[in-house]
């Protein structure tokens, strides 16, 4: 009987701490979506992509106004000679031809900005994650959180640490603001955007 209610006891007590989960230790998670957005380096990566789509839109607005420009004069001077018309026609060709490879030119030139400064950013964070980890001591793991999940699915994505059994946003800690709090502190990865972005380099 006494045996039976020292065990009573010590099961209360791990109820009470929160080790008697089937989960079996603290884990922690990041939502990556909303680390990317809010951090400084974040912020910066998105005014250089505005600038730099706004600078390539400039280049092919001002590649149709060319454009426009000559048609408009081939089809205000019907008086035009055949040749001179023919020359004009030549050159509105040209220049369509040299309006597409712009637009193609721009969208991947943007399509590879994006995901070069996106993964620089990503790979600041997830650095920053398990520096994190280490400093603490006091998770399992640290998984990618969603907030669009649901509190009871299941997370998957662990980024470091040891797996557990059934963790969810709703029974591991938040630490999103946490990894952005200790990125901003790294101010070598806003140093080291620019806005000539293809040509970004990585932090070793």
């Amino acid at each position: 009987m006494k045996k039976r209610y020292c065990i009573l006891i010590i099961f209360l007590v791990m109820s009470f701490l929160g080790l008697s989960n089937s989960w079996g230790g603290q884990y922690a998670y990041v939502n990556f979506q909303t680390a990317l957005n809010d951090c400084d380096a974040g912020q910066k990566a998105k005014s250089i992509l505005t600038a730099a789509l706004k600078k390539k839109q400039s280049d092919i607005d001002n590649k149709e106004k060319e454009i426009d420009k000559l048609k408009n004069e081939l089809k205000e001077s019907p008086s035009m000679s055949a040749d001179t018309k023919k020359v004009k026609e030549q050159e509105i060709k040209e220049l369509i031809k040299d309006y597409q490879k712009t637009v193609s030119d721009a969208q991947i030139y943007m399509k590879e900005a994006q995901k070069m400064l996106t993964d620089f950013v990503m790979n600041g964070l997830i650095a920053t994650v398990k520096e994190f980890y280490k400093s603490q001591g006091k998770y399992e793991g640290i998984y990618q959180g969603e907030t669009a999940k649901s509190d009871k699915e299941e997370l998957s994505q662990l980024i470091v640490g040891k797996k557990g059994d059934g963790i969810t946003l709703k029974n591991a800690d938040d630490i999103t603001k946490n990894i952005i709090m200790e990125f901003n502190k790294k101010k070598e990865f806003v140093d080291r955007l620019t806005s000539d972005v293809p040509y970004l380099k990585s932090i070793d």
